[in-house]
């Protein structure tokens, strides 16, 4: 039996074709005639007006929404440099170049971290030092994770530095190889760690900056993953023939420094500055370290570093054990025979540049000087070698000027380049490495190379500028304080690409 509704005559329900009634449908009937009893010229004006105020109305809101938020940095995006250089290591215990070191401080943390020659916390979030120099203790943070999400503990900073301790392969040694020869390591628990020196060693603790590697995982799966704790983590590594010319790297969204913004970062290596300003200037990188646009919109953020070439006497040629030569050489003194010399130098537009002026200058002082540039890998073989008689080399004073690896008559065999043995000079050496007051030690080297003067051993140049240019798509890049090539990655987790807006 089927339901029917009915309704009266005054329902609130029409069929179709009933009229409608009300405010709503009063005003429109309205404007219709309104509408149909003007004129032509009169319905475009109305039109006008009508596009004008929605234009004011929207402009309002604008204005008000513009207001009452703010632009603030997003998630996102992906920073591309072109470094001027070349990136041989990834390990962060065997790093030596400016490449090297700017990759470990995206992908690695230290136990510290260096920000001129101010110590500033990192995975150790305090420490403390014996009074008489020799024992170290660490307090590490306990919320510092690994790339693979495995927590970081005393246990990975032990590991790493017994690496360190075994890394020697004949002539080949981490260059902090040296430095912890000796210390002995106790992990007192996963977030406390104990060192202890065999001597006191006023520097040491600008040495614990290592990049800290992972225990849990064997050498072979590190060499080729590369799991540090740094912002940015590595996806893909390209090489070109021997060298590595690409690197993709990651966001760390667990990094416990403050999650990056930015969510890919690329770098390109380039063996000379042209081939760098050419991708940059095509817009195919975002910056550019070691080279200088001619022109364009770029942020110079270039900066002062604490690197200084020297041009060094190698005493193990018999022709400069004459300190009488080496002295004209030094204060620029015309000789009075002919004297030939061979330089070695880095095959770097940087060291080139001195090498040029070095040859007008020696030759006006009638030495003929021979070159030789070598790649990176050529120049490392010559240097341990000890074959080279004049030796161009890139002295780093940013930390602690402690001379000590390359001056003492101990380390003849290594980092003493110029072969230099002095008795009065190693007790300087050993006093100033034993006094953990940073102005008294300061003072004792001021000694030193006083002393090492006036012994015509080494030319010491003016300190040298790292080149960084940005585009304007990256933003918050703040000036750079450090005196590192790393330096311009110290707040990197503050760079960003994106923006949105939020209420205030």
């Amino acid at each position: 039996m089927a339901l029917i509704s009915q309704s009266s005559g005054n329902s609130s329900l029409s069929s179709k074709g009933t009229k409608h009634t009300g405010p709503a449908s009063s005003f429109i009937g309205r404007l219709r005639i309104s509408i149909a009893a003007m004129t032509v010229r009169e319905k475009r004006l109305t039109v006008i007006l009508l596009l004008l105020a929605l234009t004011l109305s929207v402009v309002k809101g604008y204005g008000t929404y513009q207001t009452q938020t703010k632009m603030v940095p997003a998630d996102g995006g992906r920073y591309r440099e072109g470094v001027v250089g070349e990136l041989k290591y990834l390990n962060p215990i065997w790093v030596q170049s400016d490449a090297d070191k700017s990759v470990s401080k995206l992908m690695f943390s230290g136990l510290v971290r260096i920000e001129r020659e101010t110590i500033l916390p990192d995975v150790a979030e305090s420490w403390s030092v014996s009074d008489d120099g020799r024992r170290y203790v660490f307090n590490l943070r306990s919320d510092v994770v690994f790339h693979d999400g495995s927590k970081l503990t005393a246990d990975d900073v032990a590991y790493t530095i017994e690496s360190i301790k075994l890394s020697s392969n004949g002539n080949s040694k981490s260059p902090l190889f040296e430095v912890w020869q000796g210390v002995s390591v106790v992990v007192e628990s996963d977030h406390t760690l104990v060192l202890e020196l065999p001597r006191s060693n006023g520097p040491f603790i600008y040495y614990a900056d290592f990049g800290i590697m992972p225990h849990h995982i064997s050498s072979d799966e590190f060499a080729r993953r590369f799991i540090g704790s740094g912002p940015y983590q590595l996806v893909n590594a390209t090489m070109a023939g021997s060298q590595i010319s690409q690197l993709q790297l990651k966001r760390n969204d667990q990094y416990y420094g403050g999650r990056p913004y930015l969510e890919f970062f690329d770098l390109s290596f380039y063996s000379d500055q042209s081939a760098a300003l050419q991708v940059f200037q095509k817009g195919e990188v975002n910056a550019l370290f070691g080279a200088m646009p001619a022109q364009g919109n770029v942020s110079n953020m270039s900066y002062l570093s604490a690197k200084r070439l020297g041009l060094l006497f190698n005493l193990r040629n018999e022709k400069l054990q004459d300190k009488e030569l080496r002295r004209k050489i030094v204060t620029g003194e015309t000789l009075e025979n002919k004297v030939e010399l061979t330089l070695t130098a880095l095959n770097s537009p940087t060291q080139q540049s001195l090498v040029d002026e070095l040859k007008t200058k020696l030759g006006r002082q009638n030495i003929e000087l021979q070159v030789q540039s070598l790649g990176m890998v050529q120049l490392r073989e010559v240097i341990d070698s000890k074959t080279y008689e004049l030796l161009l080399y890139g002295f780093d004073f940013s930390r602690d000027r402690d001379p000590y690896l390359f001056w003492h008559s101990s380390q003849v065999e290594r980092l003493n380049f110029a072969g230099y043995a002095d008795r009065d000079s190693d007790i300087f050496l050993e006093d100033a490495r034993g006094i953990t007051d940073r102005a008294t030690r300061d003072a004792k080297y001021n000694e030193f190379y006083e002393k090492l003067a006036n012994e015509f051993v080494v030319i010491y140049y003016d300190p040298l500028s790292y080149v960084y240019v940005t585009d304007s798509k990256i933003k918050n890049i703040k000036p750079i304080t450090g005196y590192e090539a790393a330096s311009r990655y110290s707040q990197v987790n503050e760079w960003y690409i994106k923006e949105r807006r939020t209420r205030k």
